[in-house]
């Protein structure tokens, strides 16, 4: 089962193209290892046969090992020099940022999903809201109470929700397949895609824009290449560097406000929907009783089931933008967000 709190583990760990860095960077680890070694354990030979050149008074031999003992120690602490940048936090920083923007994709692609199962879920509960209204109208125009008019919207109103049904399976399916291949799993069926769990907007009252964008800056993939790659060779060069940059922070920092401000907007549209939710709810509660007894139409009953079928989809969707504008922001801090979007 693939939950959504574990989506970046599972892209660490399965997803091909992370794999594929992770096995390239540790073949040239193990090439710089070996080259290291190899050096090292050509100093100590060439040192052996110094040594003895010494012991027996051959002034050339001795000279000409003295030089070969010095390449390979040079080479040797080349090669350690390399590996031991290998091992640090800029070397793999390519790594990370693969399988971070992973994340970030596959997270889309299961919310996309768990919106479209939502609607599936919602679909399939009015489907059956209206092959009852129906079978009513069927009934009511047999007893001469309906038209066949009232009986041909009826079905129509079946048939419409059952294609809608049909075309959300298959998109559906091409998101299963999509997010199977981006945590490295077949996409035969067998993993399942565990709910979303509903969102904390409290994660949106500890939000600090200033500090928040102070940190993106300094994170962001796109500034921080631009902070190594721009040279500063001349007074032009060195303000057209400063002025990019000063750009770039603008353009980030705007960015940002524009998460933050959808971040707000997405937790009140969330209150909202969930204060509707509850009424409906109620109501739901309510006609529940009423016509048990008897004192609602089977025609009011089915509205009120509507009703209450509707607002719980929008509720879930409200919870489900909110998680995705929180998570948006919370990336952008981190680093991954795109300046120029």
């Amino acid at each position: 089962m693939l939950e959504y709190s574990e989506i970046q583990d599972m892209i660490r760990n399965y997803n091909p193209s992370v794999q594929e860095a992770v096995s390239a960077y540790n073949r040239t680890l193990e090439q710089y290892a070996d080259g290291w070694a190899e050096m090292k354990f050509g100093k100590n030979s060439v040192a052996t046969d110094k040594k003895n050149a010494k012991d027996s008074g051959d002034a050339q031999q001795y000279s000409y090992y003295a030089a070969e003992e010095a390449i390979y120690q040079s080479a040797a602490k080349s090669y350690q020099k390399m590996y031991d940048s290998m091992q640090s936090a800029s070397s793999t920083s390519s790594q990370r940022k693969i399988e971070r923007q992973m994340t970030v994709a596959t997270q889309s692609l299961v919310i996309s999903y768990e919106t479209m199962r939502l609607e599936r879920d919602t679909l399939e509960k009015e489907r059956e809201l209206y092959q009852k209204q129906y079978e009513l109208a069927v009934v009511r125009e047999q007893a001469g109470m309906g038209t066949q008019a009232d009986v041909l919207k009826a079905l129509n109103q079946v048939q419409s929700a059952e294609a809608s049904i049909a075309s959300t399976d298959e998109s559906m399916a091409g998101l299963y397949d999509s997010i199977c291949l981006s945590v490295g799993r077949d996409t035969n069926g067998g993993m399942v895609i565990a709910e979303i769990p509903a969102a904390d907007t409290k994660r949106a009252d500890g939000i600090n824009l200033e500090e928040d964008t102070r940190k993106a800056i300094g994170n962001n993939d796109t500034l921080m290449s631009d902070r190594h790659s721009l040279q500063a060779t001349s007074t032009s060069s060195s303000n057209y560097k400063l002025r990019t940059m000063e750009e770039g922070e603008q353009k980030l920092a705007s960015k940002m406000k524009s998460l933050y401000d959808s971040v707000q907007q997405k937790k009140k549209a969330l209150e909202t929907a969930a204060t509707g939710y509850e009424k409906a709810g109620r109501e739901k509660q309510n006609a529940d009783t009423k016509y048990s007894i008897g004192m609602l139409s089977q025609d009011e009953y089915l509205r009120e089931q509507m009703n209450y079928i509707q607002r719980t989809a929008e509720y879930r969707s409200a919870d489900l933008a909110f998680t995705q504008a929180m998570d948006a922001y919370d990336w952008a801090v981190l680093g991954i967000a795109d300046i120029e979007a």
